[in-house]
């Protein structure tokens, strides 16, 4: 009984000897050590066009999202004025003044834009390479872009503008047919039809690339109309 008071009495004793060799350094701490170094934390550790690149892709992201009409000559229009305009903006940052991080993200970005605008350009050639197969493309573009204005629908002039692409369409898909007979088939044909359909002999990569923008086209028709069918009774009685 005695043992275990004495190692009590000890275990306090070596506590208090630890609490005195050791005191709490917050009452002789200066309040100015509570401070941080605050010019040190103001200066950014991250590139300075840290906020000029997210805002890039932002407004990217809305332009097409606006803009949804793959192909269409607006968007190609808007793309390329947007990446011209982002490149003139960002020649006049002072390069020489960035940081390491901001002259990297200067130079990715001035890369990335040249990249863009030549995407522009393959995308002007290729659509121009599909529009004997989907001479419909720009009217369907035109009234999803109408939509996007809010600009009200005129059904009579829907319905007109929905029959010319059907017999765009019509021509088309014959002018196709009388590509793809063989050659002896076309010479049978009599001269007076000859001259009625002009065949369409489309490369393997042009006619895939064309069915899947006429999936795009038909998705973007069918968003326009489901837009104004029901919402409108003329419209869906003009147009459906």
């Amino acid at each position: 009984m005695k043992c275990a008071v004495y190692r009590l009495a000890l275990f306090g004793l070596t506590a208090a000897l630890a609490g005195a060799a050791e005191p709490n350094p917050a009452p002789t701490r200066a309040t100015a050590d509570y401070v941080p170094d605050v010019a040190a934390l103001a200066t950014p550790h991250s590139s300075e066009l840290r906020e000029l690149v997210e805002r890039f892709v932002t407004d990217l992201n809305e332009l097409d999202r606006f803009y949804d009409v793959a192909g269409s000559a607006a968007r190609l229009q808007r793309r390329r004025e947007f990446f011209q305009t982002w490149q003139r903006k960002l020649a006049e940052v002072d390069f020489d003044k960035l940081g390491v991080e901001g002259r990297i993200d200067a130079t990715l970005l001035r890369t990335h834009l040249v990249h863009e605008l030549r995407l522009v350009d393959r995308d002007e050639a290729r659509t121009r390479e599909m529009a004997p197969l989907l001479p419909f493309a720009e009217d369907i573009a035109k009234l999803q872009e109408s939509r996007r204005r809010l600009e009200p629908v005129d059904a009579k002039a829907a319905a007109l503008a929905l029959e010319s692409m059907a017999k765009a369409l019509e021509h088309a898909r014959s002018a196709i047919e009388a590509g793809l007979k063989p050659a002896k088939d076309k010479e049978a044909v009599p001269d007076a039809t000859k001259d009625k359909v002009e065949p369409l002999t489309p490369g393997k990569v042009v006619a895939y690339r064309a069915a899947n923008r006429l999936d795009q086209l038909e998705k973007s028709l069918d968003d326009w109309f489901k837009t104004f069918d029901g919402y409108d009774p003329v419209f869906g009685w003009w147009t459906r």
